[in-house]
C-alpha cells in the first residue's frame, strides 16, 4: 500500500522532472549557419501599410510618441527581438531582403489577417517533407482582423505565432515565455525561457546548447 501511494506521489510529479521548455529536437527549417544567407527564413505579410493603434508601454522597444504604428515597423521590431538573440543564427528577413526567391517555398512563413478559427487570436500551421524539415507549404499564420486594433494584440499575438513557425511549442513557465498559455498580459515580448529555445534548435555553437537530462528540476551542459 506505501508503495502504490509512492508511485501514485511519483506520477504526479513526473511532468516537472523535465525541462519546462517544449520544442521540437531539431532546427525544422532548411537553413544552417554556414553563410549569411542560408540563415534566412523570409516573412510575408499583408498589411504593411496599415496603420494600428499604438497602445504600446514607453518601455517597449518599438514605443513612439506616434499614435499608431504600421504593421511593417511593428513586424520590423519583432524580427529584431529574435534576430538579436546572440547565440543563435536563425535570421527572420521579409521579402523586400536581395536574398528572397519566390521559389525558395520551404523558407518562406507567410502571414495573413483575417482568418484564424475558433477563439484563437492567431494560429500557425505547417508540415514536414521525407527530410524531417518544413516542405513547401513553409510556414502559415492566421490571425484575426482584430489585431490590426492593437499594437499589444498584434506584437504579442506574432511573436506566439512566429515561435510556433521556428520550433516552440507552448510552455508551462508562467512567467518568463510568451508562448506560455499562463502568460500574464504584460508579456507580449519574448522571453528568457524562449530565447533559450531558439539558442538551443538554432545554436551558433552546437556544443555550448548541448545539455544531458539529469532527470531533476536541471540540466548539465555536455
Amino acid at each position: 500500500m506505501e508503495f502504490l501511494k509512492r508511485k501514485k506521489y511519483l506520477l504526479l510529479l513526473l511532468p516537472f522532472l523535465f525541462s519546462f521548455r517544449l520544442f521540437l529536437n531539431h532546427n525544422p527549417w532548411n537553413i544552417n549557419n554556414n553563410s549569411e544567407e542560408s540563415r534566412k527564413i523570409f516573412v510575408s505579410y499583408t498589411n504593411a501599410t496599415t496603420n494600428v493603434d499604438n497602445d504600446l508601454g514607453s518601455s517597449d522597444p518599438a514605443a513612439s510618441a506616434s499614435s499608431s504604428l504600421s504593421v511593417e515597423t511593428l513586424m520590423d521590431s519583432i524580427f529584431d527581438d529574435f534576430n538579436n538573440i546572440d547565440a543563435a543564427y536563425v535570421t527572420l528577413v521579409d521579402t523586400d531582403d536581395a536574398d528572397y526567391d519566390a521559389s525558395k517555398k520551404n523558407r518562406i512563413i507567410k502571414i495573413t489577417f483575417g482568418g484564424a478559427s475558433g477563439t484563437s487570436s492567431g494560429e500557425a500551421s505547417f508540415s514536414y517533407g521525407s527530410d524531417g524539415k518544413i516542405d513547401d507549404s513553409g510556414c502559415k499564420i492566421s490571425g484575426e482582423s482584430d489585431l490590426l486594433k492593437s499594437a499589444e494584440n498584434f506584437v504579442s499575438t506574432m511573436t506566439h505565432e512566429i515561435g510556433h513557425c521556428l520550433g516552440l511549442a507552448h510552455s508551462q513557465e508562467i512567467t518568463q515565455s510568451i508562448m506560455s498559455y499562463y502568460a500574464s498580459d504584460d508579456i507580449i515580448r519574448l522571453q528568457d525561457d524562449d530565447m533559450m529555445g531558439i539558442i538551443y534548435l538554432y545554436a551558433k555553437d552546437p556544443s555550448k546548447a548541448s545539455e544531458d537530462n539529469t532527470l531533476g528540476l536541471s540540466c548539465s551542459r555536455r
